[in-house]
């Protein structure tokens, strides 16, 4: 009799140590070497940073506040909430950026013909280029966009480049660098009109320029 009950104390002793409903959360990343912390109510502070992937283990309906950092990125923070069913969040970590740089920068404007003639949808292939970072082996959009101008003589380029620093490469646009739009004919053989500006902080600021190109 005494064994059995025993036996029965030690059931009941490793079920209560174990929650009846905990739920799981799965949490990985898209950057090697991120590291997750928990924060911990009852210290009032993150817990020590553990290596992804990892599995955050609480009741039911329990927040769950998380931090995921990695060198060269921004600090990701967010709330979740544990449910019956196990959960999995991967995530994506935004790469940090010079605050005086930008990865993408824009150049819009409309073609004016200086004799006021109308400006047909697809008459002039728009050059915007980068000229203080510009190489012929970048690849698309790093520091040269070409596009057809739309309806009325309207265009939009874009300079789009995500390293982290300026390398051979360079970043999308930092102040004081040379931006250079022409209008050109289809086969990029006659210039029409073109405008070169140095880039100033505010421009940067604004992640782009709205100028307007002349052509005869």
């Amino acid at each position: 009799m005494r064994i059995k009950m025993l036996l029965a104390l030690v059931i009941l002793s490793v079920i209560s140590a174990t929650p009846a409903f905990a739920a799981a959360i799965n949490f990985e990343c898209d950057v090697v070497g991120a590291k997750l912390q928990v924060y911990d109510n009852n210290i009032r502070d993150w817990g020590n940073p553990v290596s992804l992937p990892y599995t955050v283990v609480e009741p039911q309906y329990t927040l769950v506040t998380i931090k995921v950092t990695a060198s060269g990125y921004e600090d990701f923070e967010q709330l979740y909430e544990t449910t019956k069913a196990p959960q999995r969040h991967v995530i994506n970590l935004v790469p940090e950026y010079d605050d005086i740089g930008v990865p993408l920068f824009g150049w819009a404007g409309q073609i004016i013909s200086k004799r006021g003639l109308s400006i047909m949808a697809n008459q002039y292939k728009i050059v915007m280029r980068n000229m203080t970072t510009h190489k012929k082996t970048n690849a698309a959009q790093v520091s040269q966009d070409i596009v057809y101008n739309s309806t009325g003589g309207h265009f939009s380029c874009c300079l789009a480049n995500f390293s982290t620093i300026r390398n051979q490469y360079g970043s999308a646009a930092l102040p004081g660098d040379r931006v250079y739009v022409g209008a050109f004919n289809s086969n990029l053989t006659i210039c029409y009109g073109y405008k070169v500006i140095t880039l100033t902080e505010e421009d940067v600021s604004n992640a782009g320029v709205y100028m307007n190109i002349f052509v005869r």
